[in-house]
């Protein structure tokens, strides 16, 4: 079971690509498929799975979710973001 929590690690592309609205998201040059944040979390965790030798073990979410409230210098952590990414989770 994983924990999926993109809003502690979102910085590195942009608040839309991880609240999953409209954004060039990121591009596999071998699939061709474009990834939403929370596709990298999990594939990122298929593949550290299947590196270890443990490849064939089931994965599931257990928990995810968006900050409602942080500390001052985490603006972005409101309830506005929560419910856009939960809204768009599903």
């Amino acid at each position: 079971m994983i924990n999926s929590y993109p809003f502690f690690e979102y910085a590195d592309k942009t608040l839309d690509y991880a609240l999953f609205k409209a954004n060039d998201g990121v591009l596999d040059k071998v699939t061709g498929l474009t990834y939403t944040k929370f596709d990298v979390q999990l594939d990122a965790v298929y593949s550290a799975m299947e590196e270890i030798g443990y490849g064939d073990v089931d994965i599931v979410v257990a928990e995810i979710g968006w900050a409602s409230k942080g500390d001052p210098n985490q603006p972005d952590a409101n309830k506005n973001y929560a419910l856009s990414y939960n809204a768009n989770l599903v």
